[in-house]
């Protein structure tokens, strides 16, 4: 999708930014609300 950008006048640099943006935006707010659970599974194993 990102690659698609290319055309016969060269890179379409705003577009391919916010296609970027679009598909990184998802991943960065399910990490952050998921946080809290990441750290307590990893921290977990690790208590004697």
């Amino acid at each position: 999708m990102v690659a698609s950008q290319t055309g016969s006048q060269g890179i379409n640099w705003w577009s391919m930014a916010a296609l970027a943006t679009a598909a990184i935006a998802p991943l960065a707010v399910i990490g952050i609300a998921l946080e809290r659970y990441l750290i307590m599974g990893m921290t977990a194993g690790a208590v004697k």
